[in-house]
């Protein structure tokens, strides 16, 4: 009985002393607030702007977040540090940006300086402004040049879902602010669809090597659920600066993937079979006798010169080209070949000169073809398409870029 009254007089006077403190205002809990994750920059082209930009700050929605601080700093590269912060020289301008804001430009920058640019998130304190302890921070060269696409665009195929480009040099590459080049495209059956960027994004200008054009990149494009695969794209190539601003041209091309087939041994004066395997899955290139249906030409080698000879109405195109050891895929065409450029029922391939090849082309019943024959150097060191056997057969190898007739009837390969 005298524990329970202890317990209540307690209680009593716990409860007469809370109900007897004033309760006038919140309890006021001091919150951080903190700076944007990145800072970025941008060069208005042609002028001596340059816009800093950042993300919003994870606080800009707490009540004491008032916005955020910049500071425009002349620096230099930190040669201890170069993918850090420039060693800040002299503060330029600083500027305080409200909290619905995300960027701010500066003027009268000058060309190819380094700047750095720091952004903190702000709070005031009794009227006093309070900057976040961490910052968010940008070094750059300025260059507000802008940058040129490249003039001529060249394509060809590697597979039924792989398309090489290739094209020259911007004439921007030896600016300081030149990143190098990036690349879009669309299927051109659907009107309405989206420009894509494809897996890898910008494709660096340096280190590219495709034999005799300077600029190379093989893309990845979806084809068809069933055959035939291909499908055509435009492709887009555009130049990009370091500050991510593209230029104001590009240039571009339409094509496809293409059947890539071979290279398979083929007897002199056998006819040549390229087209569907028979299962309705896939093509191939195989041989049979001339008097054949389904062999559309054969090779005949009389002792000097290798002659194409087309069958059951295969035509050529006069078009030869020599190219070297680098093969068909560092090959590029600047338009495809028209049908009215297939005019030739035979083509005699000019003398070899090295380790490369001559690559002719064929309209077939079956669909068009680019036509690989390697060259190869006897141990003379002669270059020659025709190897002999030991039983004293002769043979040639053919690779085979083969564009299956469609309803597209695409003409790319």
């Amino acid at each position: 009985m005298k524990k329970q009254i202890g317990i209540l007089l307690l209680l009593s006077v716990t409860l007469f002393g809370c109900l007897g403190d004033d309760v006038d205002r919140p309890t006021v809990v001091p919150q951080l607030v903190f700076a944007p994750a990145l800072t970025y920059y941008k060069a208005i082209t042609n002028t001596t702007d340059v816009q800093i930009r950042w993300n919003r700050s994870t606080t800009d929605l707490q009540k004491n977040f008032k916005g955020y601080f910049v500071k425009l700093f002349s620096s230099q590269i930190d040669s201890t540090n170069l993918l850090g912060e420039d060693v800040t020289l002299e503060e330029l301008d600083s500027v305080h940006v409200g909290p619905g804001d995300t960027s701010y430009t500066f003027h009268n920058l000058s060309l190819l300086k380094r700047y750095t640019a720091e952004v903190f998130g702000e709070r005031f304190s009794n009227d006093t402004p309070v900057y976040s302890e961490n910052k968010s921070y940008i070094s750059f060269t300025y260059d507000s040049r802008g940058v040129s696409a490249p003039k001529n665009i060249y394509a060809s195929s590697s597979s039924a879902t792989i398309v090489n480009l290739f094209w020259d040099s911007s004439q921007s590459e030896s600016q300081q602010n030149f990143a190098g080049y990036i690349i879009r495209y669309r299927d051109t059956s659907q009107t309405n669809s989206h420009v894509i960027e494809p897996p890898g994004g910008r494709i660096s200008a340096k280190g590219l090597n495709p034999g005799s054009l300077t600029r190379f990149a093989s893309l990845t494009v979806p084809g068809n659920t069933f055959p035939p695969i291909e499908r055509e794209y435009k492709f887009w190539v555009k130049a990009i600066r370091t500050d991510s601003v593209e230029s104001d041209d590009s240039i571009g091309i339409s094509w496809s993937g293409a059947e890539r087939l071979g290279g398979l041994q083929v007897l002199i004066d056998t006819g040549v079979f390229i087209g569907g395997n028979g299962t309705g899955t896939g093509y191939a290139i195989s041989t049979a006798d001339v008097s054949n249906s389904n062999t559309y030409f054969t090779p005949h080698f009389d002792g000097t010169t290798l002659t194409l000879t087309g069958l059951h109405t295969t035509l050529f195109a006069k078009r030869i080209d020599m190219i070297d050891s680098t093969g068909m895929d560092h090959f590029g065409f600047s338009s495809p070949i028209n049908d009215n450029e297939y005019t030739e029922t035979s083509l005699a391939l000019p003398t070899p000169t090295g380790n490369g090849g001559a690559q002719v082309y064929a309209l077939m019943p079956s669909g068009r073809v680019r036509l690989f024959i390697p060259s190869i150097r006897d141990s003379s060191g002669v270059s020659r398409y025709v190897s002999t056997a030991s039983n004293g057969q002769k043979s040639i190898t053919v690779t085979a870029s083969y564009q299956p007739i469609s309803p597209a009837k695409l003409p790319y390969f």
